[in-house]
């Protein structure tokens, strides 16, 4: 396990806060979480044993979640994510 990195993380807060306060999506459909888990799931740069991206710094049971997010490798379907 690597310590996140905060800048992402207050980075990632803004997204969410922004989104919400413009009426977008926070959370992805269930659908949409399943195929993000299985792509981090056949990631080399994911930690299996804290199921962290190793790539981001970012925990994936939370970021697989949030509308706001992207895979920095490009490996997930993007809802709101530029």
């Amino acid at each position: 396990m690597i310590l996140p990195n905060p800048l992402h993380a207050a980075e990632a807060a803004k997204r969410v806060a922004t989104a919400f306060a413009q009426g977008e999506p926070i959370l992805v459909s269930r659908q949409t979480e399943v195929l993000r888990e299985a792509a981090c799931k056949q990631c080399p740069r994911r930690d299996p044993a804290a199921n962290q991206c190793l790539e981001c710094s970012c925990f994936l049971a939370l970021k697989v979640q949030l509308a706001t997010e992207k895979c920095p490798l490009g490996k997930w379907p993007v809802t709101n994510a530029s």
